[in-house]
């Protein structure tokens, strides 16, 4: 258990900690980065409290103990690409890691060669986040959940400064609690994926919805497990029939009652395509 991050007494029987590892392909490990030896850069960096309880919020706002302690829940992991920001903020550098901490509403880098976090963003703001990913003006776009706000929104944020210069959100009718993504598209549009919804979606930087999808596979299988879409990319033309070409015999056209046993069809590719 981590010394000093739960309450005496409110402390879980078993611990789940996440790392990062850099492995070649001769399947060694070259490096390795364990968050839970990083709680205090943590702590400082984002003015996270701790201790805390070890308790989940539940629907009704009351606190209650459950399973294993996954408290930190890392859901992204980027290699920051090269940027004006990075040239001038070795915080942002190309190489630098971008992370996501789920359960602590947490964004942050990693600099692999102090070792050591060295930014941190999100307390108060982020809400059960996914997919940070930097762009190519420096800013960070990221899909806040909304877990316990209760509706989400996707957030462009200029990292250095933690100002949030642009936003999509719709109210109730834009929530996925988990999972979920988002991409910025050469043309300046944002993609969106609404995992438990089903729902993928494009939008104007003036917010305006030019194009969107609905899965065709709502409510097969238990829990919804063929409804949901947990991330989605758009592809340049020119790069998706190598791409179908290589995956079609793993196209999903039927989701069985038991949510396990997938039937596919390779001849959907050319009516997805469409």
């Amino acid at each position: 258990v981590l010394r000093g991050v739960y309450q005496p007494g409110a402390e879980p029987d078993s611990m789940r900690t996440d790392v990062i590892l850099k492995i070649n392909r001769d399947k060694e490990i070259l490096w390795q980065f364990s968050f839970s030896e990083h709680v205090e850069e943590l702590c400082t960096l984002a003015g996270y409290p701790m201790p805390i309880p070890y308790m989940r919020k539940t629907s009704k706002g009351s606190f209650e103990p459950y399973g294993p302690s996954d408290w930190a829940h890392a859901n992204t992991i980027e290699v920051l690409p090269e940027t004006p920001l990075g040239h001038k903020d070795d915080r942002f550098k190309a190489g630098n890691l971008l992370f996501s901490l789920r359960h602590l509403d947490i964004i942050g880098t990693v600099d692999p060669i102090k070792n050591e976090i060295v930014w941190c963003y999100g307390p108060g703001i982020l809400d059960g986040q996914h997919q940070p990913t930097m762009l190519e003006n420096g800013n960070i776009l990221v899909f806040d959940n909304g877990t316990y706000r209760g509706y989400s929104i996707v957030r462009e944020i200029e990292p250095a400064s933690g100002t949030i210069v642009w936003q999509y959100e719709n109210g109730e009718d834009f929530f996925s609690p988990f999972r979920s993504g988002n991409q910025r598209l050469p043309n300046g549009n944002t993609l969106i994926c609404e995992c438990d919804a089903g729902h993928l979606f494009e939008v104007t930087p003036e917010k305006d919805i030019v194009w969107d999808f609905w899965s065709p596979f709502v409510g097969q299988g238990p829990h919804h497990l063929g409804k949901r879409i947990h991330r989605a990319t758009r592809y340049a033309p020119k790069d998706v029939e190598p791409l179908l070409e290589s995956r079609k015999d793993r196209i999903v056209a039927e989701v069985d009652r038991d949510g396990r046993r997938i039937t596919t069809y390779p001849e959907l590719i050319q009516f997805y395509q469409s």
